[in-house]
Protein backbone atom coordinates (compact mmCIF):
# COMPACT_ATOMS: atom_id res chain seq x y z
CA UNK A 1 0.00 0.00 0.00
CA UNK A 2 1.13 3.68 0.83
CA UNK A 3 3.77 2.72 3.41
CA UNK A 4 5.40 0.39 0.61
CA UNK A 5 5.03 2.79 -1.53
CA UNK A 6 6.51 5.94 0.31
CA UNK A 7 9.31 3.65 1.61
CA UNK A 8 10.05 2.55 -2.15
CA UNK A 9 10.58 6.34 -2.81
CA UNK A 10 12.86 6.97 0.07
CA UNK A 11 14.70 4.13 -1.11
CA UNK A 12 15.45 5.95 -4.34
CA UNK A 13 15.65 9.47 -3.09
CA UNK A 14 18.57 8.09 -1.04
CA UNK A 15 20.38 6.26 -3.99
CA UNK A 16 20.00 9.31 -6.05
CA UNK A 17 21.32 11.58 -3.45
CA UNK A 18 23.91 9.22 -2.63
CA UNK A 19 24.97 8.82 -6.07
CA UNK A 20 24.86 12.19 -7.08
CA UNK A 21 25.68 14.48 -4.20
CA UNK A 22 27.93 12.72 -1.80
CA UNK A 23 29.83 10.51 -3.87
CA UNK A 24 31.52 13.02 -5.43
CA UNK A 25 31.82 14.90 -2.45
CA UNK A 26 33.50 11.73 -0.76
CA UNK A 27 35.93 11.39 -3.60
CA UNK A 28 36.96 15.05 -3.70
CA UNK A 29 37.76 14.68 -0.27
CA UNK A 30 39.49 11.64 -0.31
CA UNK A 31 41.87 13.33 -3.12
CA UNK A 32 42.31 16.15 -1.14
CA UNK A 33 43.36 14.08 1.82
CA UNK A 34 46.13 12.29 -0.14
CA UNK A 35 47.51 15.71 -1.27
CA UNK A 36 47.77 16.62 2.60
CA UNK A 37 49.25 13.56 3.32
CA UNK A 38 52.01 14.06 0.74
CA UNK A 39 52.44 17.36 1.29
CA UNK A 40 52.61 16.77 5.55
CA UNK A 41 55.25 14.10 4.65
CA UNK A 42 57.55 16.07 2.46
CA UNK A 43 57.85 19.06 4.95
CA UNK A 44 58.87 16.52 7.59
CA UNK A 45 61.26 14.57 5.10
CA UNK A 46 62.33 18.22 4.14
CA UNK A 47 63.40 19.68 7.90
CA UNK A 48 64.70 16.48 8.98
CA UNK A 49 67.34 16.36 6.28
CA UNK A 50 67.92 20.04 7.32
CA UNK A 51 68.22 19.18 10.84
CA UNK A 52 71.15 16.27 9.73
CA UNK A 53 72.72 19.52 7.70
CA UNK A 54 72.41 17.51 4.32
CA UNK A 55 73.66 19.96 1.57
CA UNK A 56 70.20 22.34 -0.21
CA UNK A 57 71.11 20.59 -3.20
CA UNK A 58 70.69 17.16 -1.81
CA UNK A 59 67.56 18.27 0.05
CA UNK A 60 65.93 19.93 -2.97
CA UNK A 61 66.44 16.85 -5.06
CA UNK A 62 65.23 14.51 -2.65
CA UNK A 63 62.46 16.77 -1.95
CA UNK A 64 61.34 16.96 -6.24
CA UNK A 65 61.35 13.54 -6.30
CA UNK A 66 57.93 13.44 -3.97
CA UNK A 67 56.33 15.42 -6.76
CA UNK A 68 54.57 14.53 -9.76
CA UNK A 69 56.79 14.80 -13.04
CA UNK A 70 54.85 18.37 -14.42
CA UNK A 71 55.06 19.89 -10.87
CA UNK A 72 59.04 19.01 -11.25
CA UNK A 73 59.76 20.50 -14.51
CA UNK A 74 58.20 23.79 -13.02
CA UNK A 75 59.83 23.51 -10.27
CA UNK A 76 63.71 23.36 -12.28
CA UNK A 77 62.61 26.40 -13.85
CA UNK A 78 62.41 28.34 -11.00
Amino acid sequence: GPAMATALLATLYGAIIANMIAMPIADKLHIKLEEEEIARTLIIDGVLQMRDAKSPTLVREMLLAYLPQHHRTEMAKA
